[in-house]
């Protein structure tokens, strides 16, 4: 082969693998760092486990706080969709004489107020929580449902294409035979 066409092959090839990352780059940018992940990896074999262990390692945590960010997302939105209402309590009204009370009895009004307060404030949290909590393990639920569903369909996927690749088998065996 010359060497003026040996350069219009090296040049052809460039140019097919970088349209070839255009149409992965304008396809999802998501891919991009995984493609680039990829191709370093093969690019260089003397990369360690470690190396690749720690490429999983790191792609795992952003995987888990995107789930994150998405349980708090649905935990909001349902929340705000249907809030916590919590019914108040009434106080026991009770009769005494005007002329009984002094600045004591006042001073344990005001502390029964307070009280009253803290503890309304106190099962309101204690409900939120109790709510999110729901939420969260509702979010959880579907997402975990989803990916069995998707589970349950590659597999049945792979037993499809067993049974072609074993009916190939077969056939090239007989062929051959």
């Amino acid at each position: 082969m010359y060497p003026q066409e040996q350069q219009q092959l090296d040049n052809y090839e460039k140019e097919s693998t970088t349209s070839a990352m255009d149409l992965v780059v304008k396809k999802s940018p998501a891919t991009i760092e995984t493609t680039v992940n990829i191709r370093s990896i093969y690019c260089y074999p003397e990369i360690s486990q470690r190396t690749i262990d720690r490429v999983v390692i790191d792609k795992m945590e952003h995987l888990k706080a995107i789930c994150n960010q998405q349980e708090e997302y649905y935990v909001h939105q349902m929340l705000i969709e249907n809030p916590v209402v919590i019914e108040r309590r009434v106080m026991p009204t009770t009769f005494s004489d005007t002329s009984s009370c002094n600045r004591s009895d006042a001073c344990d009004n005001m502390q029964r107020k307070y009280r009253a307060e803290a503890c309304r404030r106190s099962r309101h949290n204690n409900k939120v929580k109790k709510v999110k909590m729901q939420l969260r393990h509702k979010f959880m639920a579907s997402k975990l449902m989803k990916s069995q569903a998707m589970l349950k369909s590659l597999k049945d996927i792979v037993a499809q294409v067993e049974t072609k690749l074993y009916l190939i088998l077969i056939i090239i065996l007989y062929v051959c035979v």
